[in-house]
């Protein structure tokens, strides 16, 4: 009779245990890899729609409250606010300025801002403006845009003005 030795393993049940280990090792990898990717893909997406909202309700904003629109090119906006100060924004492919200081830092974000074309929906003395904020970097896109009205006549104009006496 031959007796057997119980005291180790054999070769091939160390190469099944070494081959089981690795396959989930990398399974594990592949599932962590997958899940950082995806969790960076939405704080990138989050960043990019935070950044262009912010930087939209700014400009709209501004835009509301504007009394006249004093000019709008490709790369800038002047706005003359109610109470005369101006506010200047300039742009081009991948920074935005308002009266100098940077407002979108994200290199990518582009906007345009363009006059609409009178339709007769607007009363008069208003002034139409289109605006787009867009921002796309490393595959995300995002961007929103809106028609945006100001009052050329504003009531900081009828609390400035006398009152005539009868």
């Amino acid at each position: 009779m031959i007796k057997f030795d119980d005291r180790g393993f054999t070769i091939q049940e160390l190469l099944v245990v070494i081959i089981v280990g690795s396959l989930l090792v990398s399974y594990g990898l592949s599932v962590f890899l997958f899940a950082d990717k995806l969790f960076t893909s939405w704080r990138l997406k989050d960043d990019i729609h935070s950044r262009v909202t912010r930087t939209f309700q700014n400009i709209l904003y501004d835009i509301e409250q504007a009394k006249r629109i004093q000019s709008i090119t490709d790369s800038s906006l002047i706005i003359i606010r109610c109470d005369n100060k101006v506010i200047d924004y300039k742009f081009d492919r991948h920074h935005i300025f308002r009266n100098n200081e940077q407002v979108a830092t994200n290199d990518s974000i582009q906007m345009s801002v363009e006059k609409l074309q009178d339709s007769g929906r607007f009363s008069f003395g208003e002034t139409p403006i289109s605006v787009a904020v867009k921002a796309n970097t490393k595959g995300v896109e995002f961007s929103q845009k809106a028609n945006a009205t100001t009052l050329r006549s504003s009531r900081a104009e009828f609390v400035s003005k006398p009152q005539k006496s009868n």
